[in-house]
């Protein structure tokens, strides 16, 4: 059984209560959150601070910008750039591509239908074969560089010493390859 207050423990409270009564809240009550359906924000995503943070899916020129910039960032670091070998065998492996297609396709109407691509030792001659031969050696020699540069690449994580020698070696047979398709196309422009 509780003892009734008497009213000088009433009149403390209600003076206490009277002084701080701005201080005391009440106790917040738990409401259930609201339903998604309504499309309402609860309690606490509206007292967030918002960031002007843009959560849309990134448009395609930022995209694009993230991925060069991300490239970039690649390109400048890698230490395959900083032997010198590489950007040469690369520079070289383009330049004989364009070069090689250039001096084939600027005299291919000059060149007679078949052309002296092969020498055999047994016959002592060379062997004739068609120029459409000539025309696609430019395409194959360019993929044949794709993989070759790519395999490069490749190699040189794990083993630098054995990627710098394919890339003095490839520039070697760019080369002899130019000079001896320089070869062929005088023997029958001439």
């Amino acid at each position: 059984m509780q003892k009734p207050r008497s009213s000088s423990q009433n009149s403390v409270s209600s003076a206490f209560n009277s002084l701080y009564s701005e201080d005391i809240q009440p106790p917040l009550a738990v409401k259930a959150p609201p339903s998604r359906r309504s499309g309402a924000d609860t309690e606490t995503e509206l007292a967030q601070i918002n960031m002007g943070l843009n959560t849309a899916r990134p448009s395609r020129i930022f995209r694009l910008k993230d991925e060069i910039r991300r490239w970039e960032n690649i390109l400048e670091l890698l230490p395959f750039w900083r032997q010198p070998l590489n950007p040469v065998n690369i520079a070289f492996s383009v330049l004989t591509v364009i070069f090689g297609a250039g001096l084939i396709y600027s005299n291919f109407d000059k060149l007679p239908g078949e052309v002296s691509f092969i020498y055999s030792q047994l016959q002592d001659k060379w062997l004739n074969s068609d120029k459409t031969l000539l025309a696609l050696l430019p395409v194959g020699f360019a993929i044949v560089q794709v993989v070759l540069l790519r395999l490069n690449r490749e190699i040189f994580n794990f083993d630098r010493r054995l990627s710098l020698v394919m890339a003095a070696i490839q520039i070697f047979a760019n080369a002899v390859l130019l000079i001896g398709l320089i070869q062929i196309l005088s023997l029958k422009l001439v």
